[in-house]
């Protein structure tokens, strides 16, 4: 079984569920569990979690979050291949 995983579209960042804690932050901030780069990222962008239904994408509050081609404002399941849009990534 292939465990869950947030890659980016070029593959340049790779966060793995099995290998590390079951939720974290994502952003532009150094202290950010899983640190990226860009100009519309902010330093705490959004938040993921695992639970019993799968993973969760939790948007932080004032920040874009794109799920397949849809704003989103809550906490949303993500299903396989999800395309989630942060900023300009």
């Amino acid at each position: 079984e292939i465990a869950p995983f947030l890659s980016s579209k070029d593959a340049s960042y790779r966060f793995n569920f099995a290998h590390e804690k079951s939720s974290f932050v994502l952003g532009s901030s150094p202290d950010a569990d899983f640190v990226v780069n860009g100009h519309q990222i902010h330093l705490k962008h959004v938040s993921f979690a695992r639970d019993l239904y799968g993973i969760r994408i939790i948007p932080l509050p004032l920040n874009e979050v794109v799920l397949n081609q849809v704003v989103i404002n809550e906490p949303t399941i993500l299903s396989h291949k999800s395309v989630v849009r942060l900023g300009s990534l």
